[in-house]
Formats: C-alpha cells, structure tokens, sequence
C-alpha cells in the first residue's frame, strides 16, 4: 500500500515538473513576442492609453498598504481549513486540509496582480463588479478599495475559505463587498438577472476550458459598450490556451489584452478588431 502511495506522489511531483516546463516555454515564446510595455509600437490611442495610464502606473497607492499588510498576516496563519474544490484544482498541494499560509501563497492574487486590478477599477471606474472565486478575498479587496462606490459581487464555492475572507474584510472595514457562498452555476445567472448588467468581471476559481467558455457566453448576454472581462490564468493549462484563443475569436469581442498571467477583454464598438500581446 505504501508503494501505491510513494508512486502517486511521484507521479504528482513529476506532473507539476511537467506544468512548470511547459508553462516555463510558454512564457518565453511570451517575452520573445509580446509588445514593449512602454506601449512602442502600439497603435490604437486605447490600448495605448491602456499600457501608459494603467500597466505603467508606478504611484504607490495607500490601499496596497493595507491589503499587503493583511496579506503578510495571513501568509503567516498557521490555522487549518478544510477546503472544497469546484474547479480543475490547485496544481500545487491537492490536500483538503490547509493552512491558511498556504492558501495566501499559493492560491491569493499575487501583489503584482493584485495592483493591477486596483488600478483597472480606479481608471474605468465600473459600478458593478462580479468576482468568480473568493479565496481568501485579497483580490475582492484590491477592487472595492479601488473604488468605494463600486459594489463587488464576490462568489465562493467553499464555505470554509469564504467564512476566513469574510473575517478578514471584516476587519478591513469594508462595506461594498457582497458575498455569495455557491457553486458558479448555480448563483450566477441569478446575479446577472438581477442586476440586469455588469462592468467588470474577474474569473478565477474553475480553469476548466468548459466552464470558462460557459461564463463567458453567460456575461455576453449582459455586456455593454465599456464592459470589462479579465480571465486569469490563461496559462494555466492547455485548455485554457484553448479557451482564451475562442474568446480572442469571439464576433462581439473588438480588443484583447494578454499579459499572460490574465487575458483582458473589451466589447467597445468604437474600436477595431485587435489582439495585443504586451510585456507586464
């Protein structure tokens, strides 16, 4: 029984070498190609616009601060969660039962990332946010304290990790954060119908090509000119390639943005049909 054991493990520990090469490859083809992120050699004023105002932004904002402060906390939050996996799982530790250090670590927005939503919601400004995959809500804090007149809509599978997010913004004094404790099937149309609309939305939490691809055919319904859909993890896997260049292909999508850790999506009938590929 041991031996079935130590095989699997190895087997995991020789999938994730795996991943890691081929994610590895896939971000030197990435730096090979990509645009200058000073924005040379970009030529819609829009996507321009994009790099200089919002990926070159170097102004140390007062709210990194305080979400990078309750991040170190947590990172250092030796209490274990019992947590429930909805989508294609953690690539990095498949035990249930988890410190939430490792969570911060391994399933948090990283900071870079983190700011990067922050000053997505500050310049655009949308009023209604939708957030597929909570986790320990870092990222939720990132855009409600972009904009406290924003409301997010934040979902979670897992009740246990909702329950430590929900502490934490808590005690952040945060009021414009809206939780749903759900499956995304099961919660998001109803999100939608009631809000009739959305500006923004972040998915994470299920990077299963199916699912992504049923997330973005429900948002579609609910678009407008300025709406906003960021995908992360596009490099996930290879289904989420696949998925990413279907969205990339979409009739109703006018300009990509691929920095790849997140595929940024624009519906804006003004511009041309365009697919930018830039350094981050």
């Amino acid at each position: 029984m041991n031996k079935i054991e130590d095989l699997k493990m190895y087997f995991c520990v020789f999938c994730n070498c795996m991943n890691l090469i081929k994610k590895g490859l896939k971000y030197i083809r990435y730096f090979l190609f990509s645009k200058n992120r000073k924005g040379h050699g970009i030529h819609s004023p829009f996507v321009y616009g994009f790099v200089r105002n919002i990926l070159n932004d170097k102004k140390e904002y007062e709210a990194y601060k305080i979400i990078e402060n309750i991040l170190y906390d947590l990172k250092n939050n030796n209490a274990i969660v019992e947590i429930e996996n909805f989508g294609a799982g953690s690539k990095i530790n498949k035990n249930l039962k988890r410190k939430i250090s490792d969570l911060a670590k391994n399933n948090s927005i990283k900071k870079k990332y983190g700011r990067l939503l922050f000053r997505l919601v500050q310049y655009y400004k949308p009023q209604e946010i939708i957030e597929l995959g909570t986790s320990l809500g870092i990222s939720s804090l990132y855009m409600a304290l972009a904009s406290k007149s924003a409301q997010v809509h934040t979902i979670e599978g897992c009740k246990n990790t909702l329950n430590v997010a929900k502490q934490i913004i808590k005690k952040a004094n945060i009021s414009n954060i809206q939780y749903y404790n759900s499956n995304f099937d099961t919660i998001l149309p109803d999100v939608l119908k009631k809000e009739k609309t959305f500006d923004l939305a972040f998915i994470d939490g299920n990077h299963k090509k199916e699912a992504v691809l049923k997330y973005f055919y429900l948002f579609k319904k609910y678009i407008h000119n300025n709406s906003i859909l960021i995908f992360d993890d596009i490099n996930w896997s290879n289904d989420m390639n696949e998925a990413w260049k279907i969205i990339c292909s979409d009739k109703s999508v006018t300009v990509t943005i691929n920095i790849f850790q997140m595929g940024i999506v624009f519906f804006r009938k003004e511009s041309s049909k365009q697919d930018f590929t830039i350094k981050f």
